[in-house]
């Protein structure tokens, strides 16, 4: 066979190559259908890999190059993976390594930017929407996490609104935001499980945490806060603003403000409750329910209970407390048609009046207003009235200081403030402007709301004084005359009840002992002197111990001498003279008082 550089010459410009030259050119090369000796090739085969069963063996492999092992998906893999092997998941062609304890992904290159996957084709996954929560079982990722719009009919989400809706213009944010809609239309949602339940309600307005999440068919609706509406279901035409407004109603036109404003409005009733207005923070109504419909409630912290239908309330406290039972400074009723003020009426313009003024404005006691015919006015002779025609009004004097009023049973005396003295066929009594009767004085006795101070300025006056002895008439709130004082602070070695009764109700006596020998060991048993003693309410001491240079009152000494009391016995203690010998103490005496038990309760 010719060489290369031989068979170059028969090509040379200007020659024309003959049949034989032809073929020596084509069979210079092989063929592809000829097999090339290996003795033909630089190359040391030894080294080549051999397949075995198709594959090759791991050992014939660089160090670079894994076994790579195909399933059908990830949960096909075995439970505990191979180190040095690569596992190819096929429904997702996802690269998984093993680390020991998990299958890792390592398929990098499916890792892009938003912008490389916006640029490629203007959409984002094979569906339409791009999720930022991967997903085992999806190259798209996980619905929960979704982003994206809808070009059947135009809905926003970001969130796992339902994707076979057919409503258009919805618009979610959140998870189980518009989960379930199917038909509704120009929805606004946003905030975690925002109307979650709403399938075919259209143009409501939804945001906050839970807010509207039982709305289901109704439309219109406003509910802005977290859980807002949460139970509305069918209602149409409502307005919420507010954590945990109108929780618990379902009905039309319904309008809550406010933190907690008419949060338990329709639990305990049953009924589509509509119509109704409340106005103000912590008003909830109570806890254990409230409902009705065409109510006006303005004020904070109101807390209504049961049924309440065309109320109109005014209030507002600092805290909530139960106070559905209270009287309003504001009340009203639709119905009946009855307007209430708990305050007094100030009205700072009116017109003059004239002749054309025909009516006066009166009222019944309990408030009521009502009008009566202007008469001619009458006034009183300054000779006096004529005989069988008494005034049967009040009479008032007054000047810039002090002012009387007579009126038929009474004559009332008071300075500019309302502080005054009013006299009546029984009493006399002592007002104070803001506090009422304040002191009376009348035949069954003297009331006085503070101390009532007794002033004689006689030479020899003695105070307040009895014309006989009222001793053994006493009862338990009598003043008691100095008589039976000196009787109560007498002492006597006779047992005495003191008419006294321990919380018990059972009668108190008062005893005192006297000894002028004591025992060596110092214990004076003293159960023989009282008998039958239940407890012991109270004691005084005094002891006489000169030995020890002391005579004192109590239980005790310079913290030297101790004397312990019980029911049974009195014992004296010497500190640090254990052998003492108590018999040098000159006296002892010792006043008690006691309950007894065989005595019973005072009724």
């Amino acid at each position: 066979m010719k060489t290369k550089q031989e068979i170059k010459q028969y090509f040379e410009n200007g020659d024309i190559p003959d049949q034989e030259q032809f073929w020596e050119w084509q069979d210079s090369y092989w063929h592809k259908d000829e097999k090339i000796p290996s003795a033909q090739l630089d190359y040391d085969f030894s080294k080549k890999a051999d397949l075995i069963n198709g594959k090759v063996p791991a050992s014939q492999l660089p160090s670079y190059v894994d076994d790579v092992i195909e399933f059908p998906n990830l949960s096909a893999f075995p439970a505990t993976g191979e180190e040095g092997k690569i596992f190819v998941a096929l429904d997702t062609n996802i690269l998984y390594r093993w680390s020991g304890s998990t299958y890792i992904n390592i398929t990098q290159a499916g890792i892009e930017e938003l912008k490389d996957l916006v640029d490629r084709g203007n959409y984002t996954g094979s569906k339409g929407w791009l999720s930022f929560l991967p997903s085992d079982n999806s190259k798209d990722g996980d619905r929960d996490g979704a982003i994206g719009i809808n070009s059947d009919t135009y809905s926003f989400f970001f969130g796992n609104m339902n994707p076979n809706h057919t409503g258009v213009y919805n618009t979610s944010y959140g998870y189980n935001s518009l989960s379930n809609v199917t038909e509704g239309q120009s929805n606004t949602a946003a905030g975690h499980f925002s109307g979650k339940d709403l399938t075919t309600g259209t143009a409501n307005t939804i945001m906050g945490l839970e807010s509207a999440t039982g709305l289901t068919t109704g439309n219109d609706n406003t509910l802005i806060g977290v859980s807002s509406g949460y139970g509305l279901k069918e209602g149409t035409g409502n307005a919420f603003l507010g954590k945990w407004t109108g929780c618990f109603i379902t009905g039309n036109n319904n309008t809550f403000l406010g933190y907690q404003a008419g949060q338990f409005w329709g639990k305990g009733g049953t009924g589509f409750w509509s119509s109704n207005i409340v106005v103000g923070g912590g008003t909830s109504g109570h806890p254990n329910g409230i409902w009705g419909e065409n109510n006006v409630i303005i004020g904070s912290n109101l807390e209504l209970i049961g049924n309440n239908s065309n109320r109109f309330i005014i209030n507002s406290y600092t805290s909530k407390a139960n106070r559905w039972y209270n009287t309003h400074f504001i009340e009203g009723n639709f119905a009946d048609r009855w307007l209430k003020f708990d305050t007094s009426l100030q009205v700072l313009r009116l017109p003059q009046a004239d002749s054309t003024f025909t009516r006066i404005l009166v009222s019944k006691p309990d408030g009521t207003f009502g009008w009566e015919d202007k008469t001619n006015s009458e006034s009183i002779p300054l000779t006096g009235t004529l005989p069988n025609k008494p005034v049967t009004g009040d009479i008032s004097i007054k000047n810039s200081t002090n002012s009387t009023m007579l009126s038929s049973g009474y004559v009332f005396c008071s300075d500019s403030s309302a502080n005054g003295t009013l006299m009546d066929s029984s009493a006399l009594k002592f007002l104070e402007s803001g506090s009422g009767i304040i002191a009376e004085i009348s035949q069954q006795g003297i009331i006085t709301g503070d101390t009532y101070l007794l002033t004689c300025n006689g030479s020899n006056a003695r105070g307040f004084s009895g014309a006989y002895d009222y001793t053994s008439n006493v009862k338990e709130l009598d003043y008691i005359q100095k008589k039976y004082a000196d009787k109560q602070h007498s002492y006597t070695t006779e047992e005495e009840k003191t008419g006294g009764l321990w919380i018990n109700n059972k009668p108190v006596y008062k005893k005192t002992l006297f000894f002028d020998q004591i025992p060596e060991n110092g214990e004076i048993l003293i159960d023989k002197f009282v008998e039958e003693v239940e407890v012991i309410i109270s004691n005084q001491m005094f002891t006489e111990w000169y030995a020890i240079d002391a005579a004192f009152a109590g239980n005790h000494w310079m913290s030297k001498a101790f004397i312990t009391l019980d029911k049974r016995a009195v014992s004296f203690q010497l500190m640090e003279a254990p052998d003492y010998d108590y018999s040098v103490i000159n006296s002892f005496a010792l006043t008690l008082e006691y309950t007894k038990k065989g005595d019973q309760p005072v009724v």
